[in-house]
């Protein structure tokens, strides 16, 4: 080889793994910069750092996530769905005067957040994009979460009162202390306490879903069980008491239990109501609705008790309503 272009045959193997290097040195920022585009987060200032805050979430598509932390401000991190709810090649070849060009897409989350007084409010009001919410909050927060579509809600390490909706997604809430009112549509609910409130009545309600909680073993409760297609599962020792309503704590809980359960789907009612009566954003024809699944038959109410189990742990306590259409209910004992 001649002398001269050895030096350049030496470098060939050097510019091109640096060319390899530059190239995915590139892909890195432009997905960085994809992510960032579809990503937003920001801190949310609370009024008084030392007092108990209020979070409350309504999206109409997407998850929810929220994480208690050791700071005394809330994090939020809103980020959109890569995928859009339209088809675009379709609506491409529905506009004539749109061919040979580029089409930007909407990426808008419809999203607003308000604080006052220690008390958050989130909400989406878009259907075109799903958000995925993640929230980092003080420890002692209290929750109100609605979602409709296209995310699970999940919630760890917070403590106080939990309200926790969810029509076609899963519930997941671990590592909490205090009272929960969880209700799904369509899926699982999962609770774990470290403790809970004495004196707060609690319900988990899911139509086509398992419930599988998670309690201290010293709590006390008047429970009502109630699975029409499942089965129930303890490792408490449950009293059973009668269902008739001749026993005092019986009738205590069947009563307090139905408050809860109704207050649980009045709540979700009043999200549906609210989701349906949404305009889109342009002004244009209403949001679709969400799929309502069928609703599960139900006996006159003078006969309710008789498809569910009445019983006390510990001696009694609060209510505490479980309820599967369904679905199985696993109620387990803090190891």
């Amino acid at each position: 080889m001649n002398d001269s272009k050895r030096p350049f045959a030496i470098l060939r193997p050097l510019l091109a793994a640096t060319g390899t290097s530059l190239l995915l040195l590139l892909e890195l920022v432009h997905a960085a910069n994809a992510q960032a585009d579809k990503s937003r987060g920001r801190i949310i200032q609370l009024s008084d750092p030392k007092k108990p805050v209020f979070v409350q979430v309504e999206l109409l598509s997407g998850g929810i996530t929220v994480l208690g932390h050791d700071g005394a401000e809330v994090r939020m991190v809103a980020t959109v769905d890569g995928e859009e709810h339209v088809d675009e090649t379709e609506k491409a070849d529905s506009d004539p005067r749109a061919r040979g060009l580029r089409r930007i897409r909407n990426r808008s989350m419809g999203l607003s957040v308000e604080e006052r007084n220690n008390r958050i409010i989130i909400q989406t009001s878009s259907w075109r994009n799903s958000v995925d919410l993640e929230l980092r909050v003080p420890r002692r927060t209290s929750l109100e979460l609605a979602t409709v579509n296209d995310g699970d809600v999940v919630v760890r390490g917070v403590e106080g009162e939990i309200e926790v909706q969810n029509t076609n997604g899963a519930v997941t809430i671990e590592d909490v202390s205090g009272a929960v009112l969880a209700e799904a549509v369509n899926g699982d609910i999962t609770v774990r306490f470290n403790r809970v409130t004495p004196d707060k009545a609690m319900s988990f309600v899911s139509m086509n879903g398992d419930l599988d909680v998670t309690l201290p073993p010293d709590v006390r409760a008047n429970l009502r069980l109630s699975t029409d297609n499942g089965e129930i599962f303890t490792d408490f020792d449950v009293n059973l008491v009668g269902a008739d309503g001749d026993d005092d704590a019986g009738a205590m809980a069947r009563e307090a239990a139905r408050a809860a359960r109704d207050l649980s789907r009045a709540e979700l009612e009043r999200l549906r109501e609210r989701v349906e009566s949404t305009p889109k954003p342009d002004g244009g024809a209403r949001a679709p609705k969400p799929p309502r699944p069928p609703k599960a038959p139900k006996a006159p109410r003078h006969q309710y008790s008789d498809n569910g189990m009445m019983g006390t742990l510990n001696g009694g306590g609060p209510p505490m309503h479980f309820e599967s259409f369904n679905g199985n209910i696993y109620i387990r004992k803090r190891k």
